[in-house]
């Protein structure tokens, strides 16, 4: 072939006609971009177009985000500064506007932040109501832009949950329900109906139907289940919603709803062994449902709490548990965190355990077999499969987010550090960490008794975004898995990359001698860059991997 004559990158690749801007050295601030296939948005009132449009991403809480993982060279790419640091509690994490050119975040004195991504700047800062209270939970962006938030405010007259509208260099509150206590992330049913749960100003706790009428709100329903900040779960077909609350006089025991998304009625409740405060159930696809519990304030038993449970629907339409499963690990009060379908089926839930009572916190990897028995000890439908140290325990309540090549994001509850650890199967291969004491832009800042963080997020380009206890919003880059060129882009080449170095992978006649990869591109480490299941080998199964995350709609 004459490579005079115009080619396709895989062309150039497979026949050794490599351009000089292919060969150019990479390092420092090279790009580290990925394109990643945009997943179909949520259903319903969810906003479709923006790549997290509320906390976990989508209606069943999968906390699943179609991007590949940070393997190397992370490092903090730019930051904005919030606001001072959080002296109390704080589990707001960022979400995407409609557009995916803004990041939407919550802080102290119930303010709303909107941050321009390319400008790297804030757009504007709204105050909820009298400004007396924080956002501690995660806003929802609705399809037509709206944003939801709520604050927790002790003070009358309350700030309230509140629909907000984003109007370019400013933003304006369109209207307020009259919550005291908003916990977690709203969520919005397939036909539009807001979901929100915590304490209304009367002082009942429960889960709230709102309908948003425009310039107004009207309340459809309201379920008293107790004191709970957990973000609801939507069932696939949109007709449940699954949520869980905490022991307080009127209800005795720790309680797992089903409640009918379209007029509130209580279908089932169950009573859990521990109280389950902060657990956003988990939803499969298939209708299986997960959640974590807590434990006894005293010292907790590890062989009966801090459970996983698993959920389906019975042939009379009500949930019925079909396993449980004590992980000996503490709290596992930020619910099951996040979860991925493997290459045999199974579900693998990958559930941040606090460690309260148990002396450290620890990311663990569980996996559900359907087809299983749940007490069959060679083969039970929930297995612990391994687990990783994060840090010191603290009462705190971390989540978990998971990407196409199982790099699985997490904070440490007491240290305060982001981690990311890949599943490469049977075991957890940690990639790296970021202490925020290490990075802070605080001089002299150093983490003390605050709570939080909770999610920490990824972006459409692989970007990750960490809302930190010191105040400032963190954008982390690094070099991704699969992105073998180097170019910042995850695609057809790499894969031809990959299959030179896999051997009897690449396929066809060579009819040119092929360039060394090792001398074109000798800052990458294609050993850990294209391990793309984590077991420290190239062979057959990267390529596969790859072949079908490249081809995954």
């Amino acid at each position: 072939m004459d490579c005079a004559l115009p080619l396709t990158e895989e062309l150039m690749l497979s026949t050794g006609c490599l351009p000089i801007a292919l060969r150019r050295p990479l390092c420092g601030a090279a790009a580290f971009l990925l394109i990643a296939t945009m997943a179909g948005g949520a259903s319903g009132q969810i906003s479709t177009s923006s790549w997290w449009p509320k906390f976990q991403r989508d209606l069943l809480n999968s906390g699943a985000a179609p991007v590949m993982g940070i393997v190397q060279h992370a490092h903090v790419s730019w930051t904005v500064r919030i606001g001072d640091p959080i002296e109390r509690v704080h589990y707001s994490s960022p979400v995407f506007s409609s557009d995916n050119e803004r990041l939407y975040v919550g802080g102290d004195d119930s303010t709303l932040t909107a941050i321009e991504i390319g400008a790297k700047r804030i757009a504007w800062t709204l105050t909820l109501g009298d400004g007396t209270g924080i956002i501690h939970q995660t806003p929802t962006v609705a399809e037509s832009g709206a944003i939801y938030v709520g604050s927790w405010d002790n003070s009358l007259p309350y700030d309230g949950f509140c629909k907000v509208l984003d109007e370019g260099g400013s933003a304006r509150v369109v209207w307020s329900y009259p919550m005291q206590r908003t916990l977690a992330s709203a969520t919005i049913t397939p036909d539009g109906l807001i979901i929100v749960c915590g304490k209304h100003e009367s002082l009942e706790w429960g889960v709230f139907g709102l309908r948003d009428l425009g310039d107004s709100v009207q309340e459809v329903w309201t379920v008293a289940t107790g004191p709970q900040g957990g973000t609801p779960a939507v069932s696939p077909d949109g007709r449940w919603i699954y949520v869980g609350s905490d022991t307080i006089e009127a209800f005795r025991d720790p309680i797992f709803w089903q409640i009918d998304a379209s007029d509130g009625t209580v279908h089932e409740d169950v009573v859990l062994a521990s109280y389950v405060w902060s657990a956003s159930p988990t939803v499969s696809s298939d209708g299986h449902i997960f959640i974590g519990e807590g434990m006894t304030d005293g010292d907790p038993d590890p062989l009966t709490e801090g459970k996983v449970y698993v959920f389906v629907e019975g042939a009379d339409e009500r949930i019925e548990e079909l396993c449980s499963l004590a992980l000996g690990a503490g709290h596992l009060n930020g619910g099951i965190g996040a979860m991925r379908t493997t290459r045999d089926g199974l579900t693998r839930l990958y559930v941040p355990a606090n460690g309260l009572g148990r002396g450290g916190a620890t990311l663990i990897a569980v996996e559900f077999d359907p087809k299983a028995v749940c007490d069959d000890a060679d083969q039970p439908m929930l297995r612990k499969v391994w687990s990783h140290p994060l840090g010191p325990d603290a009462f705190s309540f971390p989540a978990a987010v998971v990407t196409h090549d199982a790099v699985i994001y997490t904070g440490g509850p007491a240290d305060l550090s982001l981690y990311a650890v890949r599943d490469a199967g049977d075991a957890p291969l940690p990639l790296w960490s970021l202490a925020l004491g290490d990075i802070t832009r605080v001089e002299d800042w150093q983490p003390g008794n605050q709570r939080g963080h909770k999610e920490i997020i990824p972006g459409p380009d692989g970007t990750l975004y960490w809302l930190a206890l010191d105040g400032y919003l963190y954008a982390i880059k690094g070099w991704p898995t699969g992105d073998l060129d180097g170019n910042g882009r995850v695609n057809s080449s790499d894969l031809i990359w990959l299959k030179r170095l896999v051997p009897g992978t690449l396929a066809g006649p060579i009819l040119l001698p092929l360039p060394n990869y090792q001398l074109l591109f000798p800052e990458i480490d294609a050993e850990t860059v294209g391990d793309i299941d984590g077991n420290g080998v190239l062979d057959r199964v990267d390529v596969e991997l790859l072949e079908a995350i490249l081809s995954a709609p």
